[in-house]
């Protein structure tokens, strides 16, 4: 233990803390003065998944410099560090890079695709969005699900690959009492776009018709996979409607 601190004074220690809680804030406030100056919900999420690593990145660099200092003033607490840095790198890596590279492997299986349903014991779904380390599902719920591709590795999954052509349908609803048409067609783009059956990446097309004595005739253009889904659709959207007011 002597030998590790004979060469080293207490502050080098000190000085390579506080630099690396001044280093810290100073990405905190770059990330928050970003934030605020973009409008972009998507940039902005997209920032907050990239950051993350811009951060982890730079407090490796600062961490290397730190080894370099201690590897030429004292080399027994250079390899220590040196150590260290290796095995949290390690970690990193096995954390993180595990669910790329599980990644690579699932999305390199053709079933998986967007607006297929899949199931294990544990979830079931249909993928809506790929991400580098995990997918997105939504569920017979409407829930969104962020599923790591680490946890999908060595499962039994059942991909219901939906390889027919979508379909569309003109559907009519007569609805009573509606006080602000903005309001309806956003409630009715919301309720078709949660329903499993609905393909997520084709908004429906919604025009009013006619208002006449209390009673609004709504024009929707639905699309699914089958007759089937569009039949779900609409039997859904009734349903609501009735029980609510929109």
């Amino acid at each position: 233990m002597q030998d590790l601190t004979k060469h080293i004074s207490a502050f080098p220690f000190i000085g390579f803390v506080l630099g690396g809680i001044i280093l810290y804030m100073i990405l905190r406030i770059i990330q928050i003065v970003l934030i605020r100056f973009i409008e972009n919900s998507k940039i902005i999420s997209k920032i907050n998944r990239v950051y993350s690593i811009i951060e982890l990145f730079i407090g490796e660099l600062y961490i290397l410099w730190i080894i370099s200092y201690f590897l030429k003033n004292s080399p027994s607490i250079g390899i220590v560090l040196s150590i260290i840095l290796i095995t949290s790198i390690g970690l990193i890596f096995w954390y993180a890079g595990r669910d790329f590279i599980s990644g690579f492997i699932i999305k390199s299986n053709s079933g998986f695709r967007i607006n297929s349903r899949i199931k294990t014991n544990d979830i079931e779904g249909v993928i809506i969005n790929f991400y580098a380390r995990n997918l997105k599902l939504i569920n017979d719920k409407g829930e969104k699900l962020i599923i790591p591709y680490s946890t999908l590795i060595n499962k039994d999954i059942l991909v219901r690959n939906r390889n027919k052509s979508r379909i569309s349908k003109h559907i009519i609803l007569k609805i009573d009492n509606v006080d602000n048409y903005n309001t309806l067609i956003k409630d009715l783009r919301f309720m078709i776009m949660m329903h499993p059956k609905s393909l997520v990446n084709i908004a429906p097309t919604i025009s009013i018709l006619s208002h006449k004595k209390g009673v609004c005739n709504v024009e929707i253009d639905i699309t699914a996979r089958d007759n089937n889904g569009l039949t779900d659709i609409e039997t859904y959207l009734k349903k609501e409607l009735k029980n609510q007011k929109v």
